[in-house]
């Protein structure tokens, strides 16, 4: 049987959207469409919607990329486009349906709706002219499906986690030494980063055994690495930058305690692989949050500069049964509703849906 055609446009190099890709290549012939091509990943179609040797900047960029795209739909015919990352390859995507005909997939991240629109008027009005000319939404939380539904007239709007894979989930894992703590957060001011270490810090002044790891890059990173470095950190703090999900899971199964303490968040995937590998969470009191954890399974900072340095001692006294327990509730609830083969069938039943 010939399966139908489906460009997913988006960043080749995401983690995440490679697993769309991989999911959604199950029922359909994927293209995907980004800027640039990835190191990390191999897609069977991929185009490059790259501006080259013209290197046209801001508004030519965006409008080379246009006639690209155009040409690259017309030439596909796709009975479906998928775009994350709404205010830039949406955007693209919604001017490029005046000029082609397709059924359009706007897929919000958390950023999209929680901080994006919010930045400026612009912005807000960019993302509210690709939801609405959309033909479904999904949505990873209900918190943003909340706030889409704020945002857009359309309300062809599915909802359902990202999820993880079965096999990652793992049961009796060997743990460091040291009592080691992990933050897994794009190393930008919302992540509250620094709050974690000034946190740690007040551990280690009592000379208490513990490390704290930071994964992940951004655009604070020398600001935090300077940070620990006053506080006289080195031997206690490693940053070790951008991990692929293998790399992540290791150190995640190795360490004691998540620490995901953002002011603003949608339902975040590695706090999912934190729960399949044996942590235990110390997280921000967020809608997005409570979704997926309570007070079984999570220990939840209201104000992160006076609860969290209390939180990160509290984790390190837990005794073993009280962990097995939250590790067992851990396993159940990632099987039961955060897998990702699961999830996504909600979108193709919607797609069905559209065909007919």
């Amino acid at each position: 049987m010939h399966k139908k055609s489906y460009v997913l446009m988006g960043d080749a190099g995401s983690p995440h959207l490679f697993k769309w890709y991989l999911a959604l290549s199950r029922n359909f012939e994927v293209f995907v469409v980004s800027w640039h091509d990835s190191k990390d990943y191999v897609y069977e179609n991929h185009i490059s919607l790259s501006v080259g040797k013209l290197n046209p900047r801001g508004k030519w960029a965006y409008l080379y990329r246009l006639f690209k795209l155009i040409l690259v739909i017309r030439k596909i015919s796709p009975d479906f486009v998928n775009a994350h990352f709404l205010t830039s390859y949406g955007f693209l995507a919604s001017i490029a349906k005046i000029f082609v005909k397709f059924k359009f997939v706007a897929s919000a991240w958390g950023t999209d709706i929680l901080i994006t629109p919010k930045k400026n008027f612009l912005l807000e009005s960019i993302t509210k002219f690709v939801l609405n000319r959309s033909d479904v939404i999904t949505s990873d939380s209900c918190s943003v499906s909340t706030e889409i539904e704020k945002l857009s007239k359309n309300c062809e709007l599915i909802t359902f986690p990202m999820g993880i894979r079965k096999e990652i989930i793992v049961e009796n894992v060997k743990k460091n030494n040291s009592f080691t703590f992990v933050s897994a957060r794009t190393l930008i001011k919302n992540s509250n980063v620094d709050e974690i270490i000034y946190s740690f810090s007040d551990l280690v002044k009592e000379n208490i055994d513990a490390q704290l790891i930071i994964t992940n890059d951004g655009p604070e990173r020398r600001k935090l690495e300077d940070l620990a470095n006053q506080l006289e950190l080195e031997d206690h703090v490693t940053f070790l930058g951008y991990l692929s999900e293998n790399e992540l899971l290791a150190v995640m199964r190795s360490s004691h305690t998540f620490v995901t303490v953002p002011t603003s968040d949608a339902l975040s995937v590695s706090l999912m692989e934190a729960l399949a590998s044996e942590m235990l969470i110390i997280a921000s009191d967020l809608p997005s949050n409570r979704e997926i954890l309570s007070n079984k399974n999570a220990f939840f900072v209201s104000d992160v500069k006076s609860d969290l340095a209390t939180c990160m001692k509290f984790c390190m006294n837990v005794n073993y049964i009280d962990k097995q327990q939250v590790f067992d509730f851990n396993r159940s609830a990632l099987n039961e509703k955060y897998l990702w083969d699961n999830n996504i069938k909600s979108l193709f039943l919607k797609l069905d849906e559209l065909e007919g």
